[in-house]
């Protein structure tokens, strides 16, 4: 078995405890396992896809793709139907920001994991919810319009005419810019389950009104939030094991 092929069944067997959990109520358990499940499955596809080793990644996946894809657009040409080299870099840094401020200050992290559960976002940085608002929308609209985005190495124009005309180069183009999309269309979802590796994983208090309270006990309060919030990564697992599939079948030819 290819080892892409193993980080993708991994991520089903997390889904899968993900949902056996949430049935037995144990919802904190549940919300890390879902986290879990969505990370081995865009490592999947980022395997496969050509990007690099899963433990490229480790646990930070936003901040390094986020790295790799502005360094990309530093050395790449860039082509898209509807948005310009600069709108992507845009959103990319905001991207960035919200993981920055995340892994910085509690409170930004306390106030994405309650957004991530649709719970009311207060008392938090007008800066960080310009960079949630900004991302969610270029992310949905981007989603909405898929975006055709084709990333190729700058090249002189005569090397760049010869290099495309041959099929493998056109492979790798195509190959690449399926990995970089697939992961793109579902940053949205990736970075609402950022937190959930924490709070869900270990005894984790989260500023509560003008208090603290346990997350455990939210957890239970929020449940249908989390339950939204799991039928969206399985959805979106769905989606990249399908693309890690196809990517895997293209790479053989």
């Amino acid at each position: 078995m290819d080892d892409w092929k193993r980080w993708q069944e991994r991520g089903r067997k997390d889904l899968a405890i993900a949902e056996e959990m949430f049935t037995k109520q144990d919802y904190e358990h549940a919300a890390y396992m879902t986290q879990q499940a969505l990370e081995k499955c865009v490592k999947a596809v980022w395997m496969v896809g050509g990007m690099g080793q899963p433990k490229d990644l480790s646990h930070d996946i936003v901040g390094h793709f986020v790295d790799k894809i502005q360094k990309d657009l530093e050395e790449c040409e860039f082509s898209s139907d509807t948005m310009s080299k600069d709108e992507v870099e845009k959103i990319m840094q905001e991207v960035g920001r919200i993981v920055e401020d995340m892994q910085c200050h509690r409170s930004t992290r306390d106030a994405l994991w309650k957004h991530s559960l649709g719970v009311e976002v207060t008392n938090v940085s007008e800066r960080f919810m310009k960079s949630v608002k900004v991302a969610d929308e270029f992310l949905k609209e981007f989603k909405t319009h898929e975006h055709k985005i084709q990333i190729v190495r700058k090249q002189t124009r005569s090397k760049a005419k010869s290099y495309a005309e041959k099929p493998a180069f056109v492979k790798q183009v195509q190959i690449k810019t399926t990995t970089v999309m697939s992961i793109v269309c579902n940053m949205e979802l990736i970075i609402k389950t950022i937190p959930h590796y924490i709070y869900g994983r270990y005894p984790s208090r989260v500023k509560w009104g003008d208090g603290e309270r346990n997350a455990s006990d939210l957890y239970v309060e929020c449940r249908s939030g989390l339950r939204t919030l799991m039928d969206d990564v399985g959805k979106a697992c769905a989606y990249l094991d399908d693309v890690a599939e196809s990517l895997g079948t293209v790479r053989c030819k």
